[in-house]
């Protein structure tokens, strides 16, 4: 069966009324790092350039239920960038929001997007470049690891998350730690 790969690039998140999509039929939606992570460009620009050597965090498959993700647009900059290290052929394929206005759009409105412009019987692999950040109130879910950058392939913190919260004093915080820590581990590391 022939397949086309989506790129789906911008800043990304998910909130709990957003809910979730069903992927459909002949596709399937690749995400690289966790729910509730951050993706880094130390992940995302080696995509892009198709150098990554990582393993997706997950794919889920057609008729499979997927958090209805929000993206929204990069900066002028930063679609300059995707566009030129982006490879193309192959079957490759670039999507991005214009730059401006700012815009937001639901992962399955891309997925039902593509699927009505191209034929039935071609399989279409989405990949999700860019962030699963966790949209809910402030709470101190930082120390716990909510939202924490993955930098798992950035070079010097293999294998490691940076996690950022706010202090009880109101100062700004951040540490590195193992992605193979356990919620405990971590919580005692960073309070």
């Amino acid at each position: 069966m022939a397949s086309a790969d989506i790129f789906i690039h911008g800043h990304g998140g998910w909130k709990p009324d957003n809910g979730y999509t069903e992927v459909p039929r002949n596709s399937s939606i690749t995400f690289y790092t966790h729910f509730a992570k951050l993706l880094n460009a130390t992940m995302a620009y080696p995509i892009l350039k198709k150098t990554f050597t990582g393993e997706p965090d997950r794919t889920i498959s057609e008729y499979k239920m997927a958090p209805n993700m929000i993206l929204s647009n990069l900066t002028v900059q930063q679609r300059e960038t995707a566009d030129h290290i982006f490879v193309t052929g192959g079957g490759r394929n670039l999507y991005m929001l214009p730059a401006a206005p700012n815009r937001r759009v639901t992962l399955e409105a891309v997925m039902a997007h593509f699927r009505k412009i191209t034929k039935q019987d071609l399989q279409l692999k989405f990949h999700w470049i860019a962030c699963q950040q966790l949209g809910l109130k402030a709470a101190g879910g930082g120390t716990f690891g909510v939202n924490a950058s993955d930098r798992t392939f950035q070079t010097g913190h293999r294998g490691q998350y940076l996690f950022k919260w706010v202090d009880s004093s109101g100062n700004q915080q951040s540490k590195y730690v193992s992605s193979d820590s356990s919620i405990h581990d971590v919580h005692d590391a960073v309070v």
